[in-house]
């Protein structure tokens, strides 16, 4: 262990699953470590919302009170060796006070060997620069960017935010020959329309369109449904719309937009999009769409995430979307076998939005 490596506490208290009741000791430590509040129920929706073959969240109590928090979402994934349950980071907490007593370096190990026991591959995530060197001693292996993208739906709002004219975030004109410039032609034969639940035709798209190599979330309908229309009412920053594509009666993708008004400006996410690798007329028909609606909601730009010189990202550039600052690093964890690194850091071994994470 490096010398910057906190120590473990040979003292710490044993670490357990979570059980049903411990959700508001658990909520409030959240509000402790990050500084704003989560609620029971949104809670409850993203941890214990889908099945899951062993433990996924874990904390440890001292004195009556959890001082440590390391949970997981389980994932379905299609791989390569067929389906399988791969745990999907989330959320780490520790309580302030008990910072530098080495508790992630102490009990992160039992739980992938918890997992590892379980027969669950590796663990994927997005470990971010709180972890610092315990990334590495961890055995977290770095795969792959997933890049911020940006379109600007108003750009006179955002020069007039810039420039601090507030004069010219009226010049709505300017807005709307923008808009003119980018538009494409929607592709023929295909059509989109707004859809307010998982339907069976969610899993005619899954069966179609799932991509035959690498790894891809089991994007069917149990899922969508989860993901995007199934977390509690006032949660508005975990609702979303779903656009659907078809040609005829064949679904063909469906895309995953929300809006957030923040600080007097709005701005739209779009969180997932999925279509058969090579359907970029889908794509491009979603996306057309998806920046009509999301204009006329007033938003002024559009950022989403995708893994660079992938498909997704090729036809986000089509559709006027460029890089932006900020990237995560996609890392993997393994757990009951080996990995093949190199295969694993090539794009086209991974079919990846924003929306396998929490991050959008």
């Amino acid at each position: 262990m490096s010398a910057d490596q906190p120590q473990p506490d040979a003292r710490l208290p044993a670490l357990r699953p979570y059980q049903a009741g411990d959700e508001a000791a658990l909520t409030a430590l959240f509000a402790a470590a990050y500084g704003h509040p989560l609620s029971e129920a949104l809670y409850r929706w993203k941890l214990t919302g889908l099945p899951s073959p062993t433990p996924n969240v874990w904390a440890a109590w001292e004195q009556d009170r959890p001082i440590f928090h390391y949970a997981s979402i389980p994932t379905p994934y299609r791989t390569p060796d067929g389906p399988a349950i791969l745990m999907t980071g989330a959320d780490l907490m520790t309580t302030p006070d008990q910072r530098r007593r080495g508790l992630l370096t102490a009990y992160a190990p039992q739980i992938y060997e918890t997992w590892s026991q379980a027969g669950l591959p590796f663990t994927v995530g997005l470990p971010n620069e709180r972890w610092g060197s315990r990334t590495d001693h961890l055995g977290w292996q770095p795969l792959l960017p997933l890049a911020w993208l940006i379109r600007p739906l108003r750009p006179e709002a955002l020069i007039a935010r810039r420039l601090r004219l507030p004069l010219l975030a009226r010049a709505a004109i300017i807005g709307r020959l923008w808009q003119r410039r980018g538009r494409s032609r929607p592709p023929l034969g295909i059509e989109v329309q707004s859809v307010t639940q998982a339907d069976g035709r969610f899993d005619r798209l899954w069966q179609t369109a799932q991509p035959r190599q690498g790894y891809c979330v089991q994007r069917d309908r149990r899922w969508v449904d989860w993901r995007f229309l199934s977390a509690p009412t006032a949660e508005t920053r975990w609702r979303y719309h779903l656009l659907l594509a078809q040609r005829g009666d064949d679904p063909v993708g469906y895309l995953a937009y929300r809006v957030q008004a923040e600080a007097g400006r709005m701005t739209g996410f779009i969180a997932d999009l999925f279509t058969a690798p090579a359907d970029e007329p889908a794509r491009l028909a979603l996306l057309a769409q998806a920046l009509r609606v999301l204009y006329d909601l007033g938003a002024e730009k559009v950022a989403t995430l995708a893994l660079p010189t992938s498909p997704l990202y090729h036809s986000l550039a089509q559709a006027g979307f460029r890089p932006a600052l900020g990237a995560f690093t996609v890392r993997v964890r393994p757990l009951a076998q080996a990995l093949d690194l190199d295969t694993l850091r090539q794009p086209a071994s991974w079919y990846l939005t924003g929306s396998d994470f929490d991050v959008i």
